[in-house]
């Protein structure tokens, strides 16, 4: 089962949404602003594809954070930071056959084609 991590109001989540739909793909969503995004999923996910790849550097709670708590991030204040605002995930964050994948464009359409078909 394909499970996906994101907000339910991110064009990206919506968009991954609807594709799996339309490709008639089983998954079952995770609103990580509602359900508290477990430590260990994380770290699963920092250990698969590194915790530069999950920081959103780009969200409006990153230009909110205090130059104290963006500079010399390790990849456990990192960790800490992304448990304490979920928004700072990227999204979506797709979890399928033990792979992570970040994001939603032509490359994990593909990666997520290929497994299902």
């Amino acid at each position: 089962m394909i499970v996906v991590f994101g907000l339910p109001n991110c064009d990206a989540c919506r968009k991954a949404l609807i594709w799996l739909r339309n490709q008639e793909i089983e998954y079952h969503f995770v609103d990580y602003r509602k359900n508290v995004l477990e430590e260990s999923t994380l770290s699963n996910w920092i250990k698969d594809v590194g915790w530069e790849n999950i920081l959103n550097r780009r969200s409006s709670t990153w230009r909110g954070l205090s130059s104290e708590k963006k500079g010399g991030l390790t990849a456990d204040s990192a960790k800490t930071l992304m448990l304490e605002f979920p928004t700072l995930i990227k999204r979506p964050i797709i979890e399928t056959g033990g792979r992570t994948l970040i994001g939603f464009k032509e490359e994990q359409k593909a990666k997520l084609a290929s497994r299902q078909l």
